[in-house]
């Protein structure tokens, strides 16, 4: 086997304290995140631009959590991403426009009884409204 001359792995880790693969808006915001606290940050991309794959086609819709499962992790962590988002367009004066949702339940959604109406335990204000035919 031809001799290596240098190791990859150890030239960046010497480099970088943290490599993001993925230059999509949740790359990206690992990025800046980790720039901001002061670490050596390399950004791999395998398009030729940023965001040009599904992030750079969404809706601009910021997803409120209501499909996530009371409790756990996820929503947690929806409910914090969106108290920052709207902190961070107001002091970065990013447009936006609160505008609520409709929560529909489809006839052959399997959802429990508890589902149904506000769930108070949560803080939600977002209540199921009604089975649509």
């Amino acid at each position: 086997a031809p001799q290596q001359l240098f190791d990859p792995q150890q030239i960046l880790s010497s480099m970088y304290d943290l490599i993001v693969i993925g230059g999509g808006v949740v790359g990206c915001a690992i990025l800046r995140a980790a720039t901001l606290q002061g670490y050596k940050c390399c950004l791999v991309e395998a398009q030729a631009d940023l965001l040009s794959q599904a992030s750079g086609s969404n809706s601009g819709i910021a997803c409120t959590g209501v499909d996530a499962t009371p409790g756990t992790l996820e929503r947690a962590l929806i409910r914090d991403a969106n108290s920052q988002f709207r902190i961070y367009c107001e002091e970065h004066n990013i447009p936006t426009r609160p505008c609520g949702s409709l929560v529909c339940l489809w006839p052959w959604d399997k959802v429990h009884e508890e589902t149904s109406g506000y769930n108070k335990n949560e803080g939600d204000h977002h209540p199921v409204l009604k089975t649509v035919l």
